[in-house]
């Protein structure tokens, strides 16, 4: 009927099924663009979230039934967060843009839609377009990357154990969360 031309998926340093399952691949053999949602992985890759934090997620945070918030999961993710510190700080760069940095990195025609709920968050996030992965450093990066167990996710399943959790508190779901 028409020709694709984007393709939208879940990627990121931390979900990256779109390298093995072929997605990625026929996207750069047809020339097609691919917009990855959630490439900062709901925030975990930005720093914002570490182990020691305490942290509370209250109403409709999905955080709340994502593991990898978990104070556990956490801690047994710090080797990621170590790897992220040595690049960012190489690169003179937050996790954030680090992140998205090597996701751009990943194809030409990558565009990745992070979340953006604040001025300062667009800001910075656009100067993740300034930053320059050399092939050595994405190989470095990939070969960590590939090493790593990432405890916990992110999946889809969560947001309606979410919207299970919310019916239950008693928040009428189908009218944006209200109690």
């Amino acid at each position: 009927v028409c020709p694709v031309a984007i393709v939208e998926n879940e990627f990121s340093m931390v979900v990256r099924n779109i390298e093995t399952d072929g997605s990625l691949q026929a996207c750069k053999e047809l020339g097609i663009a691919m917009t990855p949602y959630m490439p900062l992985a709901s925030g975990l890759l930005t720093g914002a979230y570490r182990p020691g934090m305490k942290l509370e997620f209250k109403n409709d945070d999905i955080h709340r039934t994502f593991s990898w918030f978990t104070e556990e999961n956490l801690e047994k993710n710090q080797p990621l967060f170590e790897m992220l510190e040595k690049f960012s700080t190489k690169k003179g760069c937050t996790y954030a843009q680090l992140a998205l940095a090597w996701v751009m990195a990943k194809y030409d025609m990558m565009i990745p839609i992070p979340g953006m709920y604040k001025q300062e968050f667009i800001d910075s996030n656009l100067e993740a377009c300034n930053i320059v992965l050399t092939d050595e450093e994405m190989k470095e990066i990939d070969e960590t990357l590939a090493t790593l167990t990432i405890y916990g996710d992110g999946a889809e399943w969560r947001v309606d154990q979410l919207r299970g959790m919310l019916k239950e508190e008693g928040y009428e779901v189908e009218k944006s969360w209200r109690k």
